[in-house]
Parts: structure tokens; sequence; C-alpha cells
């Protein structure tokens, strides 16, 4: 990687390798086109050219291609796979990707962009390909619907994203501080691609899609499934603090609201991006 430092306060950058930029960029690619199942081949004729990227550019080595190899195998032998195991395959999937999410698999290396961003300036600005890539594999598991007719939650969208902001103020998690942070444009970037859709995938995609078909006979079975599976996400953000993870739990419901009985993966993602970026920018918060 080359470095450059800008004049006056700016801070220090740094320039990564192009093929690397492309393994990002084929990935991001191929993410949106597996939002939509119009796509057809194309997201994974994406996602092969990032694999191909990212192997060239040293952020994916062959020491995660033991572990790579059979899922993706999996993914591409599935209409040939016994009924009967089709239902377990995004199960099977998401375990995978929960490994992979959490960097417990070797042979991934991510790309940093800044040393230090933030309003503190002391933490790291970084992609990490391993995200992007569970979260690339589950979505091509779960196959998402494609996007629907604009309804009453759809017009909430926007201002439930800035109720976050609010609500995390009142509760003193974060105070009003705006300003754009130098690096933000790639940060939000990454939060989409490589955090949002990945956690979406996983948590309203598979664990509450999965709550719900396993609850169907009941009469609440979508607000069953959308209870335990927000209470699940609150619960992975306990290492913030109890509040923190409390209005994580209600973000959840939001996030899995905007989905609905149908699973609408882009709406839900678009509000977890939107109350993301509204907390990044508009408060000094624990995410920057």
């Amino acid at each position: 990687m080359t470095c450059w430092h800008a004049a006056g306060t700016l801070p220090r950058m740094l320039t990564p390798p192009f093929p690397s930029l492309a393994a990002f960029g084929l990935l991001f690619a191929a993410l949106l086109l597996a939002l939509h199942p119009s796509s057809g081949r194309a997201s994974q004729f994406a996602g092969a050219f990032s694999l191909l990227c990212a192997l060239i550019g040293d952020i994916l080595s062959a020491q995660a291609l033991p572990a790579l190899l059979p899922v993706l195998l999996l993914i591409l032998a599935r209409p040939q796979l016994p009924s009967r195991l089709q239902p377990w395959l995004p199960s099977l999937i998401a375990m995978w990707a929960l490994a992979t999410s959490l960097h417990l698999l070797p042979g991934f290396s991510s790309l940093i962009w800044q040393e230090d961003f933030g309003r503190g300036g002391n933490g790291l600005l970084r992609w990490h390909y391993d995200k992007g890539l569970a979260a690339l594999i589950l979505l091509w598991a779960l196959q998402p619907v494609p996007p629907e007719r604009i309804q009453l939650r759809h017009w909430a969208l926007l201002s439930g994203c800035l109720a976050f902001p609010a609500l995390a103020w009142l509760l003193g998690l974060a105070r009003p501080d705006p300003r754009w942070l130098p690096g933000a444009s790639l940060w939000l970037l990454g939060n989409l691609f490589l955090t949002v859709f990945a956690e979406e995938a996983f948590f309203r995609g598979w664990l509450q899609g999965s709550l719900q078909t396993l609850l169907a006979p009941q009469r609440y079975a979508f607000a069953l499934a959308l209870g335990c599976s927000s209470l699940v996400f609150g619960l992975v953000h306990l290492p913030w603090g109890l509040p923190f993870a409390a209005l994580s739990a209600l973000a959840g419901l939001f996030y899995g609201w905007m989905a609905g009985p149908q699973r609408n993966l882009a709406l839900s993602s678009a509000a977890h991006f939107l109350t993301n970026t509204g907390i990044l920018l508009l408060m000094k918060s624990p995410l920057g």
C-alpha cells in the first residue's frame, strides 16, 4: 500500500493496490445483484471474479480455500441436491457465514484505509473481505424476494432512521456532534456492503425467516419471529453495554418490521444503513 499525508489536519490515508480494490468493487456489485433474483447468474459471475482478484491482491490466501470451496460447491450443486436436504442448506451456510463474519476462519486479510478514523482519531478504518463474502454466499443460499410495492412501512423508513440517533441521545449513549468525518464515505461504503448486508442476511434473512417458517402454524408467527430475532440482535451488542444492547434490540425490531413477512432484505438493509449513517454523522457514539 502507498501512503500519503494530506495537507492541514487531514488524517493519514492509505492507497490500496488495484487488485484489492477490484475485489471489493466486484464483491459490492455481486451483493447488489444477489438482492434481486432476476439478476440470474450475474451475481455469481461477479462473485467469482471478485474471488480471483482477492487472491491476486493477497486479501484472500490459499488457507481459506479448504473451508470456502465446499460451501461454493454446495451453492452450485443446490438444484441437484435431494429435496429433503434443500431446506437445511440455508442453515448450514448461515453457520459458516457466522464463523466467517466473526473472522474465525483463516486466510482472509482486511484492507486498511485509514489509521486514525473517528472523532477521537484512534480507530482503524478498514474493510473486511470475509464479512462481505459471508453475506454474499448467505444471500445466494437465501434467494431474497424481489422488491415489493410501496407500503405503509416504506413511508416510515426515513422517520424511523432519524428516531434512533435521537433516542441514543435521550438515553445518554451519544451526543449531538454533526460533522463529515474524513474517510466517512469509505466507512459508509464498508458499513453498507460488509456489515449491514452481512447482519441483515443473517438476522433478518436466515434467523427471522427460519423462526417464521418454524412457527408458521402459529397465528402470530411473524411477530414471534420478529421479537426473538431482535432480542438476539440486541444480545450480540452487549459488549458495548446494556443500554446500547437495548437500543440495538429496538433497532432490530425496526429492521425486521421493514423486512416484513416477505423478508425484503433490500428494505431492511436500507433502514439499517440509514440508521447507522445518522448516528455516525450526527452523533458522537460507539460508531465513531
